[in-house]
């Protein structure tokens, strides 16, 4: 009766445990998710401030601007997957191949007056 007892008491235990486990991986989970969110912003708002990246967008060069957002994210320490991608303001932007994981999202309006290009960069958790 006492061994029923104490396994009765360990299985309660380990029920607890498991429950305070998952709700720690749950609390680390939300706060991830405003950084990068942050991170998908903070990119945007760097290609409208770097001429260099600006017209990369605007002469739809997709390679450079990947690259160039991707130098940046590194110049912040930011270690996450980033993908770049440039269309004309009226489509809709997106990933070709989309990792398996939850995706954040930024998007801007680039215009020099004459063209006009919408960039939109995909931010996730390597």
């Amino acid at each position: 009766m006492i061994v029923e007892a104490v396994m009765a008491v360990l299985i309660i235990f380990g029920f607890v445990f498991a429950a305070i486990a998952k709700q720690s991986q749950e609390a680390q989970a939300l706060q991830e998710k405003p950084s990068l969110y942050n991170a998908a912003n903070l990119l945007i708002q760097k290609a409208q401030e770097n001429e260099t990246i600006r017209g990369y967008i605007l002469e739809n060069d997709v390679t450079n601007a990947n690259v160039s957002l991707n130098n940046e994210a590194k110049n912040m320490r930011l270690n996450l997957g980033i993908d770049v991608r440039i269309c004309d303001t009226t489509e809709s932007c997106s990933l070709l191949q989309p990792p398996k994981k939850e995706i954040y999202t930024g998007e801007a309006f680039i215009t020099d007056g004459l063209k006009s290009k919408k960039i939109k960069v995909f931010v996730w958790q390597k």
